[in-house]
């Protein structure tokens, strides 16, 4: 573990605080007691409510602790090594500079302390007097209740119900939330959106194969302004070049994944024949339109979102909503399926820190699903 504590420090010293949080975050899963893991942790949060949260583990864990005593530490306060001699000679220690000057995100100059301890009287508030962990599970459970209304029920109860999901959360993020908390909101509006586009728009004239772009399109725009609004970096969503040669190891998967899902649901195929004119548009437009959008959307930005307000169930929230968006294929099997292959693309995407691999493994699963083994 030695060498993996190295690492994230490596990372922390060329500002590569995604990478490095990352990589702490799978320290303090395996030494959940190291003080200084949880230090760094807190030094690397994406933003100040989950550095807060890091910090306050950190003083519970080991209140006597000089790390502890000396205030919070983030990455977006200035910083430097300072080395000192010793009986045992040169050392090197992480200190905090003072005044300390907050940069980027539009955050004002302003003391740590100050900063992040003082209430903004927007935090304390909860919709329907709910902590917000359980708020997101309802909005899980009106996901799924809009999806099953679609898909077994009545498609334009769906397009209601859906469309007042989306409406509560922009009220919620706009009213009662903030930090973390609101770029969650932010992320998670997206889940109702992909439904709106895909009940909404003009689509019949068009065929079947270009409805992805159709309602991609709009798709990445909104996933844009998500980026924006929380204000995370491409690197922060994995959209990085780390690890590639193990990326396509990964992506390679996506074969094997469609010819289970095949096994599972037996679709018709979108193209007619092999011929190349036939299939490297309809191939393309399932690798931008499935594979990397919805990877950007779920296990880029969701996850990214829900790790700072839920942890290490950020992941798992995250599976269980992509998961449910799939109840109209109408079976069990394949919820499941999707179920756990959420899980794993997630972790996978934690672990490499990029968006590359499960993109591609996405994207050949759904040629494989929709092109390849139905022509077979």
């Amino acid at each position: 573990m030695a060498s993996s504590l190295q690492e994230a420090l490596a990372a922390i010293r060329t500002e590569k605080y995604a990478e490095a949080h990352q990589r702490l975050l799978r320290l303090a899963e395996a030494e959940p007691g190291n003080s200084l893991v949880w230090f760094l942790l807190a030094w690397t949060a994406p933003n100040c409510s989950a550095a807060t949260r890091y910090f306050t583990h950190l003083c519970e864990l080991d209140p006597g602790n000089p790390l502890a005593r000396d205030g919070l530490a983030w990455s977006q306060t200035e910083w430097e090594e300072v080395h000192q001699r010793s009986s045992t000679g040169r050392a090197r220690r992480l200190v905090r500079r003072e005044p300390v000057r907050v940069v980027g995100r539009g955050a004002p100059r302003a003391g740590v302390a100050d900063m992040y301890t003082q209430p903004t009287g927007r935090e304390s508030w909860r919709l329907w007097g709910l902590p917000f962990f359980w708020i997101l599970v309802l909005y899980l459970l009106g996901v799924a209740a809009a999806e099953w209304a679609t898909a077994f029920f009545n498609p334009q109860l769906g397009l209601v119900l859906h469309g007042s999901l989306l409406a509560l959360i922009f009220l919620h993020a706009a009213l009662g939330a903030s930090g973390a908390e609101q770029k969650m909101l932010f992320t998670l509006a997206l889940a109702p959106i992909i439904r709106l586009q895909s009940l909404s728009m003009p689509l019949a004239g068009f065929p079947f194969s270009y409805w992805y772009a159709i309602v991609g399109l709009p798709l990445f725009l909104s996933a844009y302004l998500a980026l924006r609004l929380t204000g995370f970096s491409l690197a922060d969503v994995g959209i990085t070049g780390n690890k590639l040669p193990l990326q396509a190891l990964v992506g390679l998967s996506g074969l094997g994944l469609g010819w289970v899902e095949y096994q599972i649901l037996k679709p018709a195929p979108l193209v007619g024949s092999w011929r190349l004119e036939d299939i490297w548009l309809t191939a393309l437009i399932l690798f931008a339109f499935t594979g990397f959008l919805e990877e950007l959307i779920f296990r880029g930005l969701m996850q990214r979102a829900a790790q700072a307000v839920l942890g290490s169930y950020g992941m798992i929230y995250v599976a269980l909503m992509f998961a449910v968006l799939h109840i109209g294929y109408r079976s069990f099997t394949d919820f499941a399926f999707v179920l756990g292959v959420g899980l794993a693309f997630g972790w996978v995407a934690r672990w490499t820190g990029s968006l590359w691999g499960v993109a591609l493994a996405h994207g050949l699963t759904n040629i494989a699903l929709y092109m390849v083994f139905p022509l077979w």
